[in-house]
Protein backbone atom coordinates (compact mmCIF):
# COMPACT_ATOMS: atom_id res chain seq x y z
CA UNK A 1 0.00 0.00 0.00
CA UNK A 2 1.33 3.11 -0.93
CA UNK A 3 2.11 5.88 1.90
CA UNK A 4 0.87 9.33 1.05
CA UNK A 5 2.49 11.04 3.59
CA UNK A 6 5.03 10.75 5.53
CA UNK A 7 6.96 12.61 8.91
CA UNK A 8 5.31 14.85 11.64
CA UNK A 9 2.70 16.62 9.33
CA UNK A 10 1.79 19.96 11.12
CA UNK A 11 -1.90 20.98 10.45
CA UNK A 12 -3.63 17.62 12.03
CA UNK A 13 -0.48 18.21 15.17
CA UNK A 14 -1.45 21.57 15.81
CA UNK A 15 -5.04 20.90 15.67
CA UNK A 16 -6.93 18.85 18.82
CA UNK A 17 -10.17 17.42 19.91
CA UNK A 18 -11.80 17.20 16.57
CA UNK A 19 -15.04 15.13 15.52
CA UNK A 20 -14.18 11.85 15.11
CA UNK A 21 -16.84 9.81 12.69
CA UNK A 22 -17.82 6.06 12.81
CA UNK A 23 -16.97 3.25 10.81
CA UNK A 24 -19.37 1.84 8.59
CA UNK A 25 -21.31 -1.09 10.76
CA UNK A 26 -24.44 -1.84 8.84
CA UNK A 27 -25.74 -1.74 5.37
CA UNK A 28 -27.01 1.61 3.61
CA UNK A 29 -28.47 3.13 0.80
CA UNK A 30 -28.17 6.69 -0.39
CA UNK A 31 -28.06 8.84 -3.64
CA UNK A 32 -24.27 9.37 -4.27
CA UNK A 33 -21.77 7.98 -2.30
CA UNK A 34 -18.09 9.91 -2.09
CA UNK A 35 -15.13 8.14 -1.62
CA UNK A 36 -12.20 9.97 -0.19
CA UNK A 37 -12.27 12.69 3.40
CA UNK A 38 -9.57 14.85 2.40
CA UNK A 39 -10.21 18.73 1.30
CA UNK A 40 -11.56 17.11 -2.15
CA UNK A 41 -13.95 14.62 -0.49
CA UNK A 42 -15.43 17.18 2.03
CA UNK A 43 -15.53 19.68 -0.96
CA UNK A 44 -17.76 17.55 -3.10
CA UNK A 45 -20.04 16.57 -0.34
CA UNK A 46 -20.89 19.54 1.09
CA UNK A 47 -21.89 21.16 -2.17
CA UNK A 48 -23.88 17.91 -2.72
CA UNK A 49 -25.48 18.50 1.04
CA UNK A 50 -26.56 22.15 -0.26
CA UNK A 51 -28.75 20.67 -2.77
CA UNK A 52 -30.41 17.82 -0.39
CA UNK A 53 -28.31 15.24 -2.71
CA UNK A 54 -28.67 11.98 -0.21
CA UNK A 55 -25.01 11.49 0.58
CA UNK A 56 -22.72 9.42 2.17
CA UNK A 57 -18.91 10.15 2.41
CA UNK A 58 -16.55 7.17 2.98
CA UNK A 59 -12.99 8.03 4.63
CA UNK A 60 -10.39 4.49 5.00
CA UNK A 61 -8.53 6.46 7.76
CA UNK A 62 -9.48 9.70 9.56
CA UNK A 63 -10.81 12.68 8.19
CA UNK A 64 -8.01 15.02 6.53
CA UNK A 65 -4.99 13.12 7.39
CA UNK A 66 -3.95 11.90 4.41
CA UNK A 67 -2.77 14.42 1.56
CA UNK A 68 -4.44 17.20 2.89
CA UNK A 69 -2.03 16.79 5.81
CA UNK A 70 0.43 17.64 3.72
CA UNK A 71 -0.79 20.57 1.70
CA UNK A 72 0.57 23.68 2.11
CA UNK A 73 -2.93 24.99 1.76
CA UNK A 74 -1.62 28.28 -0.73
CA UNK A 75 -4.58 29.74 -2.62
CA UNK A 76 -3.80 31.49 -5.64
CA UNK A 77 -5.24 31.84 -9.31
CA UNK A 78 -2.22 31.10 -10.74
CA UNK A 79 -1.20 27.59 -11.92
CA UNK A 80 2.34 26.18 -12.14
CA UNK A 81 1.88 26.33 -16.40
CA UNK A 82 1.97 29.80 -17.30
CA UNK A 83 -0.84 32.01 -18.49
CA UNK A 84 1.35 32.04 -21.98
CA UNK A 85 2.19 28.77 -21.98
CA UNK A 86 -1.65 27.56 -21.25
CA UNK A 87 -2.36 29.93 -24.13
CA UNK A 88 -0.74 27.73 -25.98
CA UNK A 89 -1.83 24.49 -25.26
CA UNK A 90 -5.72 25.23 -24.51
CA UNK A 91 -6.30 28.46 -26.67
CA UNK A 92 -6.72 32.02 -25.31
CA UNK A 93 -10.34 31.53 -24.25
CA UNK A 94 -9.69 28.37 -22.44
CA UNK A 95 -6.75 29.02 -20.59
CA UNK A 96 -8.18 32.53 -19.44
CA UNK A 97 -10.79 30.91 -17.97
CA UNK A 98 -8.59 28.18 -16.15
CA UNK A 99 -7.36 31.42 -14.20
CA UNK A 100 -10.75 33.13 -13.81
CA UNK A 101 -12.01 29.74 -12.09
CA UNK A 102 -9.36 29.49 -9.69
CA UNK A 103 -9.55 33.38 -8.82
CA UNK A 104 -13.30 32.21 -8.48
CA UNK A 105 -12.58 29.56 -5.77
CA UNK A 106 -10.64 31.73 -3.71
CA UNK A 107 -14.28 33.61 -3.18
CA UNK A 108 -16.20 30.93 -3.05
CA UNK A 109 -14.24 29.05 0.04
CA UNK A 110 -14.48 32.79 1.45
CA UNK A 111 -18.61 32.67 0.88
CA UNK A 112 -18.33 28.97 1.95
CA UNK A 113 -16.81 30.27 5.45
CA UNK A 114 -18.97 33.10 5.80
CA UNK A 115 -22.40 30.60 5.30
CA UNK A 116 -21.12 27.88 7.75
CA UNK A 117 -19.72 31.01 10.18
CA UNK A 118 -16.59 29.40 10.70
CA UNK A 119 -12.96 31.41 9.91
CA UNK A 120 -10.58 28.16 9.67
CA UNK A 121 -7.33 30.64 9.61
CA UNK A 122 -8.47 32.14 6.27
CA UNK A 123 -7.18 35.38 5.47
CA UNK A 124 -6.50 37.10 1.85
CA UNK A 125 -2.80 37.55 1.16
CA UNK A 126 -1.07 39.05 -1.98
CA UNK A 127 1.61 36.60 -3.47
CA UNK A 128 4.80 37.23 -5.36
CA UNK A 129 5.93 35.16 -8.84
CA UNK A 130 9.86 35.47 -8.80
CA UNK A 131 11.83 35.56 -12.06
CA UNK A 132 14.81 33.46 -10.76
CA UNK A 133 16.67 33.87 -14.05
CA UNK A 134 17.67 37.77 -15.43
CA UNK A 135 17.62 35.71 -19.01
CA UNK A 136 14.17 35.25 -18.78
CA UNK A 137 12.65 38.75 -17.99
CA UNK A 138 11.08 39.78 -21.20
CA UNK A 139 9.06 35.81 -20.37
CA UNK A 140 7.79 37.16 -16.72
CA UNK A 141 7.24 40.79 -18.94
CA UNK A 142 5.01 38.84 -21.51
CA UNK A 143 3.13 36.75 -18.49
CA UNK A 144 2.26 40.01 -16.35
CA UNK A 145 1.05 41.69 -19.58
CA UNK A 146 -0.97 39.03 -20.01
CA UNK A 147 -2.54 38.84 -16.87
CA UNK A 148 -3.28 42.73 -16.61
CA UNK A 149 -4.79 42.32 -20.28
CA UNK A 150 -7.54 40.02 -18.69
CA UNK A 151 -8.16 42.22 -15.22
CA UNK A 152 -6.18 40.09 -12.37
CA UNK A 153 -4.53 42.46 -9.85
CA UNK A 154 -1.16 42.45 -10.64
CA UNK A 155 1.86 44.82 -10.29
CA UNK A 156 5.28 44.24 -12.16
CA UNK A 157 8.20 44.21 -10.17
CA UNK A 158 11.23 45.63 -11.22
CA UNK A 159 14.53 44.27 -9.31
CA UNK A 160 14.99 47.79 -7.39
CA UNK A 161 11.59 47.33 -5.93
CA UNK A 162 12.32 43.79 -4.80
CA UNK A 163 15.17 44.55 -2.95
CA UNK A 164 13.15 47.93 -1.14
CA UNK A 165 10.32 45.82 0.10
CA UNK A 166 12.05 42.29 0.72
CA UNK A 167 15.62 40.59 2.04
CA UNK A 168 16.15 39.08 -1.26
CA UNK A 169 16.86 40.09 -4.81
CA UNK A 170 15.56 38.72 -7.42
CA UNK A 171 15.95 40.03 -11.88
CA UNK A 172 11.59 40.93 -11.29
CA UNK A 173 8.46 39.61 -10.19
CA UNK A 174 4.76 39.88 -10.41
CA UNK A 175 2.84 40.52 -7.64
CA UNK A 176 -0.51 39.76 -7.22
CA UNK A 177 -3.68 40.26 -4.99
CA UNK A 178 -6.32 38.38 -3.51
CA UNK A 179 -5.03 35.04 -3.33
CA UNK A 180 -5.25 34.04 0.59
CA UNK A 181 -4.12 30.98 3.02
CA UNK A 182 -6.18 28.42 5.00
CA UNK A 183 -5.58 25.13 7.28
CA UNK A 184 -7.09 22.66 5.59
CA UNK A 185 -7.29 20.55 8.60
CA UNK A 186 -9.94 23.09 9.97
CA UNK A 187 -11.68 23.37 6.76
CA UNK A 188 -12.33 19.68 6.20
CA UNK A 189 -13.59 19.61 9.48
CA UNK A 190 -16.04 22.57 9.04
CA UNK A 191 -17.09 21.28 5.39
CA UNK A 192 -18.52 17.67 7.09
CA UNK A 193 -19.52 19.93 10.02
CA UNK A 194 -22.00 21.97 7.23
CA UNK A 195 -22.91 18.88 5.16
CA UNK A 196 -24.03 16.83 8.28
CA UNK A 197 -26.67 19.05 9.23
CA UNK A 198 -27.96 18.85 5.52
CA UNK A 199 -28.08 14.88 6.51
CA UNK A 200 -25.04 13.38 5.03
CA UNK A 201 -23.17 10.79 6.79
CA UNK A 202 -19.49 10.21 7.37
CA UNK A 203 -17.90 6.85 8.27
CA UNK A 204 -14.08 7.04 9.21
CA UNK A 205 -12.00 3.74 9.11
CA UNK A 206 -14.05 2.85 6.03
CA UNK A 207 -12.66 1.81 2.94
CA UNK A 208 -14.01 0.15 -0.76
CA UNK A 209 -12.78 -3.32 -1.37
CA UNK A 210 -14.96 -2.93 -4.86
CA UNK A 211 -18.23 -2.03 -6.52
CA UNK A 212 -20.51 -3.78 -8.48
CA UNK A 213 -23.19 -2.99 -10.65
CA UNK A 214 -26.61 -4.32 -10.17
CA UNK A 215 -30.18 -2.63 -11.93
CA UNK A 216 -29.81 1.33 -11.48
CA UNK A 217 -28.06 0.81 -8.60
CA UNK A 218 -24.20 0.14 -7.59
CA UNK A 219 -23.10 -2.06 -4.51
CA UNK A 220 -20.26 -0.97 -2.92
CA UNK A 221 -18.83 -3.60 -0.72
CA UNK A 222 -16.76 -2.77 2.63
CA UNK A 223 -13.96 -3.70 4.26
CA UNK A 224 -15.96 -4.46 7.41
CA UNK A 225 -18.83 -6.49 5.10
CA UNK A 226 -21.07 -3.96 4.95
CA UNK A 227 -22.30 -2.51 1.74
CA UNK A 228 -24.05 0.58 0.12
CA UNK A 229 -26.59 0.70 -2.74
CA UNK A 230 -26.34 3.98 -4.37
CA UNK A 231 -26.73 5.46 -8.00
CA UNK A 232 -23.39 7.15 -8.77
CA UNK A 233 -20.01 7.18 -7.04
CA UNK A 234 -17.72 10.42 -6.67
CA UNK A 235 -13.90 9.18 -6.54
CA UNK A 236 -12.40 12.46 -4.36
CA UNK A 237 -9.27 10.21 -3.57
CA UNK A 238 -6.49 10.34 -6.16
CA UNK A 239 -4.38 7.78 -5.59
CA UNK A 240 -7.71 5.34 -4.67
CA UNK A 241 -8.95 6.64 -8.74
CA UNK A 242 -5.84 6.76 -9.57
CA UNK A 243 -4.82 2.95 -9.60
CA UNK A 244 -8.33 2.32 -10.48
CA UNK A 245 -8.05 4.14 -14.33
CA UNK A 246 -4.40 2.14 -14.85
CA UNK A 247 -3.27 5.41 -16.54
CA UNK A 248 0.09 6.33 -15.68
CA UNK A 249 1.07 8.52 -18.93
CA UNK A 250 -0.16 11.53 -17.95
CA UNK A 251 -0.10 11.38 -14.40
CA UNK A 252 3.25 11.66 -13.28
CA UNK A 253 3.70 10.85 -8.83
CA UNK A 254 6.08 13.50 -7.28
CA UNK A 255 7.29 13.75 -3.42
CA UNK A 256 7.14 17.22 -2.13
CA UNK A 257 8.89 17.92 1.15
CA UNK A 258 7.47 20.37 3.58
CA UNK A 259 8.45 22.67 6.78
CA UNK A 260 7.18 24.45 9.97
CA UNK A 261 9.24 26.77 11.58
CA UNK A 262 8.62 27.13 15.40
CA UNK A 263 6.96 30.36 16.05
CA UNK A 264 8.38 33.41 15.29
CA UNK A 265 7.91 36.71 16.92
CA UNK A 266 9.10 39.19 13.58
CA UNK A 267 9.30 38.53 10.08
CA UNK A 268 12.05 40.85 9.19
CA UNK A 269 12.13 41.76 5.22
CA UNK A 270 8.63 39.84 4.68
CA UNK A 271 6.80 42.10 2.42
CA UNK A 272 3.32 42.20 3.75
CA UNK A 273 4.52 37.75 4.26
CA UNK A 274 2.72 37.33 1.06
CA UNK A 275 2.96 34.14 -0.31
CA UNK A 276 6.32 33.07 -2.05
CA UNK A 277 7.08 31.41 -5.35
CA UNK A 278 9.97 30.74 -7.82
CA UNK A 279 9.72 30.42 -11.89
CA UNK A 280 12.75 28.22 -11.62
CA UNK A 281 11.05 25.70 -9.07
CA UNK A 282 6.76 26.45 -9.22
CA UNK A 283 6.69 23.30 -6.88
CA UNK A 284 8.56 25.47 -4.02
CA UNK A 285 5.99 28.17 -1.71
CA UNK A 286 6.45 29.85 1.33
CA UNK A 287 3.60 31.34 3.15
CA UNK A 288 3.30 32.37 7.04
CA UNK A 289 0.30 30.38 9.08
CA UNK A 290 -2.10 31.23 11.59
CA UNK A 291 0.00 31.49 14.47
CA UNK A 292 3.05 33.17 13.24
CA UNK A 293 5.47 30.38 11.49
CA UNK A 294 7.11 29.95 8.05
CA UNK A 295 5.63 27.06 6.18
CA UNK A 296 8.05 26.06 2.67
CA UNK A 297 7.91 23.01 0.36
CA UNK A 298 9.53 22.20 -2.21
CA UNK A 299 12.60 20.34 -3.61
CA UNK A 300 10.22 17.96 -5.29
CA UNK A 301 11.14 14.41 -6.70
CA UNK A 302 9.57 12.01 -9.09
CA UNK A 303 7.99 9.33 -6.47
CA UNK A 304 10.40 6.21 -5.85
CA UNK A 305 8.74 4.26 -2.78
CA UNK A 306 7.23 5.58 0.21
CA UNK A 307 10.62 4.24 2.28
CA UNK A 308 12.67 6.71 0.04
CA UNK A 309 10.51 9.55 0.72
CA UNK A 310 10.56 9.31 4.61
CA UNK A 311 14.54 8.71 4.41
CA UNK A 312 15.01 11.85 2.80
CA UNK A 313 12.84 13.93 4.75
CA UNK A 314 15.46 15.44 7.61
CA UNK A 315 17.95 16.02 4.37
CA UNK A 316 14.96 18.05 2.25
CA UNK A 317 14.20 19.70 5.32
CA UNK A 318 17.62 20.91 5.91
CA UNK A 319 17.50 22.36 2.04
CA UNK A 320 14.35 23.82 2.78
CA UNK A 321 16.13 25.42 6.29
CA UNK A 322 18.75 26.94 4.13
CA UNK A 323 16.90 28.26 1.37
CA UNK A 324 15.25 30.37 4.22
CA UNK A 325 17.87 31.38 6.03
CA UNK A 326 18.98 32.48 2.28
CA UNK A 327 15.86 34.29 2.08
CA UNK A 328 15.15 36.04 4.84
CA UNK A 329 18.83 36.57 6.82
CA UNK A 330 17.19 39.17 8.92
CA UNK A 331 14.79 36.83 10.71
CA UNK A 332 16.33 34.98 13.86
CA UNK A 333 15.91 31.51 15.11
CA UNK A 334 14.80 29.79 12.24
CA UNK A 335 14.54 26.77 13.18
CA UNK A 336 12.33 23.37 12.16
CA UNK A 337 9.79 22.06 14.20
CA UNK A 338 7.87 19.98 12.03
CA UNK A 339 9.12 17.99 8.87
CA UNK A 340 7.11 15.70 6.48
CA UNK A 341 6.80 14.68 3.31
CA UNK A 342 3.58 14.42 0.83
CA UNK A 343 2.88 12.37 -2.60
CA UNK A 344 1.11 14.18 -5.53
CA UNK A 345 -0.09 13.87 -8.71
CA UNK A 346 1.17 16.24 -12.00
CA UNK A 347 -0.18 16.39 -15.31
CA UNK A 348 0.94 17.81 -18.32
CA UNK A 349 -0.41 20.55 -18.75
CA UNK A 350 -1.06 21.18 -14.92
CA UNK A 351 -5.35 20.73 -15.20
CA UNK A 352 -7.00 18.24 -12.88
CA UNK A 353 -9.34 15.59 -13.79
CA UNK A 354 -12.58 16.32 -13.45
CA UNK A 355 -16.09 14.56 -14.61
CA UNK A 356 -16.60 11.25 -15.89
CA UNK A 357 -15.02 8.22 -17.65
CA UNK A 358 -16.56 5.94 -20.13
CA UNK A 359 -15.16 2.65 -18.28
CA UNK A 360 -17.19 3.57 -15.14
CA UNK A 361 -21.07 4.55 -16.18
CA UNK A 362 -22.48 6.67 -13.29
CA UNK A 363 -18.66 7.05 -11.57
CA UNK A 364 -17.23 10.83 -11.57
CA UNK A 365 -14.06 11.65 -10.72
CA UNK A 366 -12.61 14.78 -8.96
CA UNK A 367 -9.31 14.76 -8.93
CA UNK A 368 -7.32 18.01 -7.52
CA UNK A 369 -4.12 17.30 -9.15
CA UNK A 370 -1.10 19.14 -9.16
CA UNK A 371 -0.23 22.32 -6.48
CA UNK A 372 -3.08 24.20 -6.89
CA UNK A 373 -5.15 20.93 -5.48
CA UNK A 374 -7.49 22.92 -3.40
CA UNK A 375 -8.58 25.33 -5.98
CA UNK A 376 -9.11 22.99 -8.46
CA UNK A 377 -11.01 21.03 -5.29
CA UNK A 378 -13.88 23.90 -5.34
CA UNK A 379 -13.67 23.68 -9.11
CA UNK A 380 -14.54 20.12 -9.25
CA UNK A 381 -17.22 20.00 -6.91
CA UNK A 382 -19.02 22.62 -8.61
CA UNK A 383 -18.86 20.84 -11.57
CA UNK A 384 -19.53 16.99 -10.21
CA UNK A 385 -22.76 18.58 -8.70
CA UNK A 386 -24.21 20.28 -11.83
CA UNK A 387 -23.51 16.89 -13.69
CA UNK A 388 -25.11 15.18 -11.35
CA UNK A 389 -28.34 17.30 -10.65
CA UNK A 390 -28.26 18.15 -14.23
CA UNK A 391 -25.80 16.04 -16.72
CA UNK A 392 -23.92 19.38 -18.03
CA UNK A 393 -21.81 21.88 -16.75
CA UNK A 394 -20.16 24.44 -19.23
CA UNK A 395 -16.41 24.09 -18.33
CA UNK A 396 -16.62 19.90 -17.55
CA UNK A 397 -15.07 19.72 -21.14
CA UNK A 398 -11.99 21.52 -19.81
CA UNK A 399 -10.85 19.01 -17.23
CA UNK A 400 -12.09 15.94 -18.61
CA UNK A 401 -10.19 13.17 -18.17
CA UNK A 402 -9.94 12.85 -22.27
CA UNK A 403 -9.11 15.97 -22.94
CA UNK A 404 -7.11 17.11 -25.96
CA UNK A 405 -3.97 18.59 -24.23
CA UNK A 406 -3.32 15.01 -22.93
CA UNK A 407 -3.07 13.44 -26.03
Amino acid sequence: MMILTSGNTYWNSISKGYKRYPTLNCNQECDVVVIGGGITGCLTAYYLSQYNINTILLEKNLIANGSTAASPCLLEYAINTELHNLINLLGKETAIRVYKLCQKSIDDIENILYNIRLHCDFQRKDSIYLCSDSNNENIMKTEFELRKEFNFNVEYMVKKEIENKFSFSFPCGIYSKNCGILDPFKFCHALLKGSSKKNTKIYENTSVVNFDYYSNNIRINTNNDCHIYCKKIVFANNFTAHNLLKDTSVVKLKTIYSMATEPLTTYNGWYEKCLIRESYDPNFYIRPTGDNRILACGFADDFKSSNYCAINIERKAFNILEKLKNLFPYIDNLKPDYCWCGTFGETKDSLPFIGKHPKFPHCYFNLGFNENGICYSVIGAQIIKDLILYNNNPDANIFSLDRKSLK
